[in-house]
């Protein structure tokens, strides 16, 4: 795979990069695994990870954190994750350790700010977003103005923890945050299904289907085979080609990523009042936002 992704920037996590310490990526960033840890029940403490991360060559280190339990996080949960941070920066001197907000009260979210601005922190990361991006309309509004109110906060690089798929790409790069990650592209894979440039997602695979994504047209896929050859997708050689790949989970994985990184997203209809608050979020001053912000918590408080 890393013949075809070389260079890369790459997010790993401390429980399996492990076993791939020099992938041939760009610019390699690994996750505490923490996330992967709970879906597992399995603990994770500071030092479980501090150790793993002295045992992979990467740039930079995401921090073990602990999302708020329920919703907006406060005073407590942000200084539980501080204390998490403050650990393995002790034990982890000389790495680069990103330290993670999630949502919380704007005060908090201040206060947390500045700490790790003592820290001399140049990358902050935003997790815990893709839920409230995935639900309701009201709590989409509360989470996209909230990441737009971190990026009027955090004055160095905004990195938002899953959030890179097409749409939510391009609606972080509206308000102004520098990167994300997506594992969509694997996830996709997973299931058979495949990403086609302005058409969305596709099902190729054996099995039959009763909901979720359109099976792929022929017409569709010759759309897919035609947009990877002008853009240089190296396993794309002959007649038959393109099929035996799509037939397969790593084929399936590579085209979907190099999709995601060659292919302009076009968010639907669903979308557009979406974006329109982007747009607006991104004109507005930190205040405003506050104040759009705390309508929006009432909303979704409020059902």
């Amino acid at each position: 795979m890393w013949e075809i992704l070389r260079g890369w920037n790459f997010m790993g996590n401390a429980l399996t990069t492990r076993k791939y310490p020099e992938p041939g990526a760009g610019v390699l960033w690994v996750d505490s695994g923490g996330f992967q840890a709970m879906r597992r029940g399995v603990g994770l403490s500071v030092e479980r990870v501090a150790e793993a991360f002295r045992d992979i060559e990467a740039v930079y280190y995401i921090m073990l954190d602990e999302p708020p339990p329920h919703g907006i996080g406060g005073w407590e949960s942000a200084r539980r994750n501080l204390a998490l941070f403050e650990e393995l920066y002790a034990r982890l001197e000389d790495r680069t350790i990103v330290p993670v907000v999630h949502h919380y009260d704007i005060g908090a979210l201040e206060w947390l700010i500045d700490k790790y601005l003592g820290y001399g922190a140049r990358i902050l990361a935003l997790g815990g977003s893709v839920p409230g991006l995935l639900n309701r309309a009201k709590r989409k509004a509360a989470t996209l103005l909230y990441i737009a109110i971190t990026r009027r906060l955090w004055p160095h690089h905004l990195h938002v923890l899953g959030a890179g798929s097409p749409v939510m790409r391009c609606l972080l790069s509206m308000i102004g945050a520098d990167t994300a990650d997506t594992a969509t592209w694997r996830a996709k894979a997973a299931y058979g299904k495949i990403i086609i440039p302005g058409a969305g997602e596709r099902y190729v695979g054996k099995r039959r289907i009763r909901y979720g994504p359109l099976y792929a047209r022929r017409d569709e896929l010759e759309l897919l085979e035609r947009f990877l050859r002008r853009t240089g997708f190296p396993l794309i050689d002959g007649p038959g080609s393109l099929e035996s790949l799509l037939a397969t989970f790593r084929g399936r994985a590579l085209v979907n990523a190099w999709i995601l990184a060659h292919s302009e997203p076009s968010p639907g209809r669903g979308y557009r009042w979406m974006l329109k608050l982007a747009a607006e979020a991104a004109s507005r001053g930190l205040e405003d936002l506050v104040k759009m912000h705390e309508v929006a918590v009432r909303g979704v408080e409020q059902g």
